[in-house]
């Protein structure tokens, strides 16, 4: 009898339950095989996975000099003939794109005189003027303004909303002989950017 038959024969003496014994361990150790082989695998792939190529993107965005104007009304109030010293403010609002340079203007054709279409007795128009400052030194200039107009009325834009404040006056003397009544007028801005 050979050692190998003797080692059958020897196997075949023992219980069943040293059987299952082995083939549990066996399917264990297959397992614990194909967790490892698979590990091994991602690992391979994500390593592989690590090498990269790498380009640049040109990205461009244009802005162009622009501006926005905005305005609130001017309203003198509720006045009786004779009062003096009608004066009111408003404020122009400008957003011009950063370093831009802009004039603020009225139309050139405009005449700045308040008038009462529905007056039926004494004059039915009002002149007022504009002004930059509160003091009444600066008038508002008029489209393509002489130098002192243009260096009152200038400025350059920040990219964010800047105020212009307007103050508008009536003359004394152009609040005597006035019918009653509401007296309107519509003024033009213009920017020049």
């Amino acid at each position: 009898m050979t050692a190998r038959n003797t080692l059958f024969d020897y196997l075949n003496l023992l219980p069943e339950f040293f059987y299952d014994t082995i083939e549990v361990y066996m399917i264990r150790t297959n397992k614990i095989a194909f967790v490892l082989c698979t590990f091994v695998l991602l690992a391979n792939t994500e390593a592989r996975a690590a090498t990269t190529a790498t380009a640049n993107m040109d990205v461009t965005l244009t802005v162009e000099p622009s501006c926005l104007l905005s305005v609130d009304p001017l309203n003198f109030g509720t006045h009786t003939i004779g009062d003096t010293g009608v004066a009111s403010q408003t404020n122009a609002t400008v957003t011009c794109t950063a370093g831009t340079p802009y004039i603020l203007t009225s139309d050139n054709s405009h005449t700045y005189t308040l008038t009462n279409p529905s007056g039926t007795a004494g004059s039915n128009t009002v002149p007022y003027t504009l002004y930059l400052d509160a003091a009444g030194t600066l008038p508002l200039a008029q489209q393509l303004p002489d130098d002192t107009g243009v260096a009152a009325s200038s400025t350059i834009g920040t990219g964010s909303a800047q105020p212009v404040p307007i103050y508008g006056r009536i003359a004394d003397a152009s609040m005597t002989g006035i019918g009653a009544g509401t007296y309107t007028d519509t003024v033009t801005l213009q920017l020049t950017y």
